[in-house]
C-alpha cells in the first residue's frame, strides 16, 4: 500500500539478482488502508453477536511463524480475511477459505 493505492511488484525474469528492480503495477486507487486477518483453525471460528457473521476480531494479524526450530510443522491459515478502507466506497471486507496443502 503505496501513496492511496494498492500495487503489485512483479519481476520481469524468475532468477533475478539483488540488483533487479521491480515492476510497479497499480491494482486500486483510493485505497486509505489494507488490512489481513488470518484464521489458524477451524476451532477458532466464533459467530458475530451481531446475527450470522463471523466474529474476526480474534483472528491473528501476522502469519509470519518461527522457522528456526527444527521439526516444526508450518501449518498453513484455513482462511483469510482482506479488509480494504476506500475513499469512494468505505469498507470493503472479502473472505476466502484456504484449501488444505
Amino acid at each position: 500500500l503505496e501513496e492511496d493505492g494498492l500495487w503489485r511488484d512483479t519481476y520481469s525474469v524468475l532468477d533475478r539478482t539483488g540488483s533487479t528492480e521491480p515492476e510497479g503495477v497499480l491494482l486500486l486507487a483510493g485505497v486509505e488502508e489494507l488490512q489481513l486477518s488470518f484464521l489458524g483453525s477451524l476451532d477458532q471460528l466464533q459467530i458475530s453477536s451481531r446475527g450470522g457473521n463471523l466474529d474476526t476480531t480474534d483472528w491473528e494479524e501476522s502469519w509470519v511463524q518461527d522457522t528456526s526450530v527444527p521439526g516444526l510443522e508450518l501449518v498453513p491459515p484455513v482462511a483469510v480475511e482482506i479488509s480494504l478502507q476506500l475513499e469512494s466506497w468505505g469498507e470493503m471486507r472479502r473472505m476466502y477459505a484456504l484449501p488444505p496443502l
